[in-house]
């Protein structure tokens, strides 16, 4: 079965995970007449695969609707509902909510190293290294911080200066990050070797 997740994670807020499985052409047929028609402006197998994923997701969540794109590139959709849109080689995720909403999927084994100074800050860093598991932190954080960016949809956003994680509740699966002097409250899961933060307004 393809959906991995879909859960109610708020009043009128729907996560959905979908493993990706199917090949494109298996795909093509579980997304509406345009989102076929787009999909063949993707070259790439895979990055035409991934596409089509979260496109066969959203139908699943919500039959029928039919997404379209802002003047930044983000998801909108026709039904007056936000949508966040995330996805990697083997799964796509779908958040649906009545507010603005974001979510954002990693692999955990990624190696981090190299961009990890980039996003995440010394203190962060340290907090990352007092979870109970710091091998997870780096996906998590990265992913906090994607699902930031993407909640605020505001151009020039600085990864360091603008976003920060500053605590974590693994008992609740919540991180509380902040937006410059905004604070933020955002959920997390996991899900094998797959780190998904999500959130709304």
């Amino acid at each position: 079965m393809p959906l991995a997740v879909h859960t109610l994670m708020a009043p009128e807020t729907t996560l959905g995970l979908w493993h990706i499985e199917e090949t494109p052409d298996e795909l093509l047929p579980l997304c509406t007449p345009i989102d076929r028609a787009q999909a063949d402006r993707f070259v790439a197998a895979s990055r035409r695969r991934e596409w089509l994923a979260w496109h066969a997701l959203l139908q699943s969540l919500c039959p029928g609707v039919q997404a379209h794109y802002d003047d930044q590139g983000g998801p909108i959709l026709e039904n007056g509902l936000h949508i966040g849109v995330s996805h990697t080689s083997d799964y796509a995720a779908v958040i649906l909510s009545p507010r603005p909403c974001a979510v954002d999927i990693e692999k955990i084994d990624r190696n981090y190293s190299r961009v990890l100074p980039r996003y995440a800050s010394a203190a962060e860093q340290a907090l990352g290294a007092s979870l109970s598991d710091p091998t997870l932190y780096p996906a998590l954080f990265w992913c906090a911080k994607e699902t930031l960016y993407k909640l605020k949809r505001i151009p020039g956003i600085d990864f360091l200066q603008d976003l920060h994680v500053e605590a974590v509740d693994a008992s609740t699966e919540t991180l509380d990050t902040r937006f410059r002097q905004q604070p933020q409250r955002l959920h997390y899961r996991i899900y094998d070797a797959l780190c998904c933060v999500f959130g709304w307004e």
